[in-house]
């Protein structure tokens, strides 16, 4: 696989190196392993130092979950809806100047339909949020024609799971500012641009929660703000130069979930969501959960809501804040289930100079 990295867009492309891109490898693999059927509980990572470590696993989780092609979005027929589901909206992608940009994000509880008196009319369609507003969108037929599902073409709408986020798609108010992200559009021939489209559609809109990191978010999102390009992915599946690490590693914040995608989530240690809340629904569909790094461990390790979950801690030996206590604390719920012997050789990988591995099932 090759990777690089720069920092500005007149910069030269550098390659990352073993440290970095060895833990995209883990990410990967650790995925591809329970895919397999086998029940990991803990992982045990032991670095010297956390960073960039589970922003490096994001990218591996990210496009192991791409290549599985799932996806929770089931498209549904505008006059299929039914009141009581989660639905997400896409609009028509807008094309300008070379650019494309993708729809604002749209999910919401459908709780109101009220159809037009003549097949040619506009339907409305009322939508709640998690925060207790609602929205009506006007929908005709002719924006949302029967069976098409072409993104440069029709509105369309897709049934998701109860727990994903509900968002409003709406960018101009403070509490949610929606990055627009604006794309070069490839010198496709008219025949091929449509085929694109789906094709990163299936990349920027999969819902597929799969790791949910908590630590230094603030630290990872700068981090992440380095521009990246993954050769096999921005020049098969997206045909694009490159983004930024976080579009890679579609990493969003679980508490102010965002993008398109649903795919991984991020948030601070003391932003661990309370039970009964919208993001304890959506944090309890991820099979993976990150602790990343020793306050972490020390904080959630014993979180009931994580027992489930295939846990992987990152355990930040060269600080002496919290060690003892977060490796205490994490191998107590470990012990209860059964240490795997040579579990870098299991998964077949190989950890970087001064790193350790260890699994339990």
């Amino acid at each position: 696989m090759n990777f690089f990295a720069k920092t500005h867009i007149e910069d030269e492309w550098m390659p990352l190196g073993e440290w970095f891109t060895s833990f995209i490898d883990l990410g990967r693999k650790i995925y591809a392993a329970q895919a397999s059927g086998m029940v990991l509980k803990k992982i045990l990572l032991s670095v010297p130092v956390i960073d960039m470590v589970s922003l490096a696993m994001a990218i591996g989780f990210s496009r192991a979950a791409y290549a599985s092609g799932q996806n929770s979005a089931e498209r549904i027929e505008l006059s299929a809806l039914r009141i009581g589901k989660n639905v997400q909206m896409r609009a028509i992608w807008d094309q300008k100047d070379g650019l494309v940009t993708p729809p604002a994000n749209f999910v919401g509880q459908l709780v109101g339909i009220e159809p037009g008196a003549n097949p040619a009319d506009k339907t409305a369609l009322t939508f709640k949020f998690n925060n207790g507003l609602t929205v009506k969108r006007d929908v005709f037929p002719s924006t949302s024609r029967l069976g098409e599902s072409s993104p440069t073409k029709a509105i369309r709408f897709f049934e998701v799971p109860s727990g994903v986020p509900h968002k409003s798609g709406d960018s101009n108010t403070s509490a949610r500012k929606i990055r627009d992200r604006k794309i070069t559009r490839p010198d496709f021939k008219q025949d091929q641009i449509e085929a694109w489209f789906k094709r990163f559609e299936g990349w920027e809109h999969q819902i597929c929660p799969t790791l949910a990191v908590f630590g230094p978010a603030s630290d990872i999102r700068e981090y992440g703000r380095l521009l990246f390009r993954d050769v096999e992915l921005h020049d098969t599946v997206l045909n694009i130069d490159h983004d930024e690490i976080l579009d890679v590693a579609r990493l969003d914040n679980l508490s102010n979930d965002q993008h398109p995608h649903f795919v991984n989530v991020i948030d601070q240690v003391a932003s661990f969501p309370e039970a009964g809340s919208p993001a304890r629904a959506a944090l309890e569909m991820f099979p993976f959960v990150c602790l990343d790094g020793n306050i972490a461990m020390a904080s959630l390790s014993q979180k009931t809501v994580l027992r489930d979950k295939c846990l992987i801690a990152l355990w930040e030996t060269s600080k002496p804040n919290l060690q003892n206590i977060a490796i205490e604390t994490f191998l107590e719920t470990a012990s209860q289930h059964k240490r795997l012997s040579d579990f870098e050789v299991t998964l077949g990988w190989n950890p970087p100079v001064g790193v350790q591995i260890w699994g339990w099932v």
